[in-house]
């Protein structure tokens, strides 16, 4: 069994390119390389890559982790440019107008 960071940056590493949280513990857990008793293990997850990028910046360490956009982590030894982000972030849904 691995940590969920540890099983996420395999995953990620093995796919080489950014993943939704749910694309990332769904595979985790078909792989079996975490176990898990929540409700919401990607937000879980997500808490995790946070915390971890917190420390890693308040220890001026490297980052392991890359927030793409709304449930979308990289791996920031990739190198993403700005337009590389961009593209890989998930398309926002078009919200219509409530009714007044």
């Amino acid at each position: 069994m691995y940590s969920k960071t540890e099983a996420a940056y395999l995953i990620l590493k093995d796919h080489k390119k950014p993943l939704h949280m749910k694309e990332i513990i769904r595979i985790a857990l078909g792989r079996k390389m975490i176990e898990t008793k929540g409700k919401t293990p990607e937000a879980t997850l997500s808490a995790d890559f946070y915390n971890e990028n917190k420390r890693k910046i308040r220890r001026n360490e490297t980052l392991r982790f890359l927030h793409i956009g709304e449930g979308v982590w990289g791996l920031a030894e990739w190198g993403l440019t700005p337009a590389e982000i961009e593209a890989a972030k998930p398309k926002s849904k078009e919200r219509k107008p409530k009714p007044q």
